[in-house]
């Protein structure tokens, strides 16, 4: 199984949290200010990985869903994360 990745644009203010907790999944687009994904479609292998990004990330910004279900069941869940979970 896989899952997609996806960052809102009109939520991400650029912190780039995401791309120090995985660099190799997001990257920084300095025209817009942004973090956006690398690759949007990882293997389940990564998930775990992925929802602590999608839990650290500030502004809730981004969200992980199930390809062949649709973005009706997203993920985008800001967890109240202790700050030791989300450090670098």
């Amino acid at each position: 199984m896989a899952v997609c990745l996806h960052v809102d644009r009109a939520l991400c203010q650029g912190h780039a949290r995401c791309i120090d907790l995985a660099p190799d999944v997001f990257r920084f687009d300095d025209t817009e200010g942004q973090s956006e994904p690398v690759v949007t479609h990882w293997d389940d292998s990564h998930a775990d990985r992925l929802r602590r990004v999608v839990s650290c990330c500030p502004e809730g910004a981004i969200s992980l869903h199930d390809p062949e279900a649709g973005p009706s069941v997203a993920e985008r869940t800001r967890s109240d994360a202790a700050d030791e979970e989300c450090a670098v």
